[in-house]
């Protein structure tokens, strides 16, 4: 058996698809959902598609900017 270890830099590509994913299903969720009752669950929805959007532009930009090793 070999002791393998994974960087986390080989991860970043999948962590980059999660955050488009969270993007692109909020308006859908929001349709499901319907809108925000109080202003607490308003400012999580709006947080957590920050959050998705910052994360995913500056995860393509890290890998856009990454050589590949192929």
């Amino acid at each position: 058996m070999k002791n393998e270890t994974v960087d986390w830099r080989e991860t970043l590509p999948a962590a980059e698809f999660c955050c488009w994913v969270v993007v692109l299903l909020a308006p859908l969720l929001r349709w499901i959902n319907g809108a925000a009752v109080t202003d607490d669950q308003f400012l999580i929805h709006v947080a957590i598609v920050t959050v998705a959007v910052a994360g995913a532009l500056v995860l393509r930009i890290w890998n856009w900017k990454q050589p590949r090793n192929l």
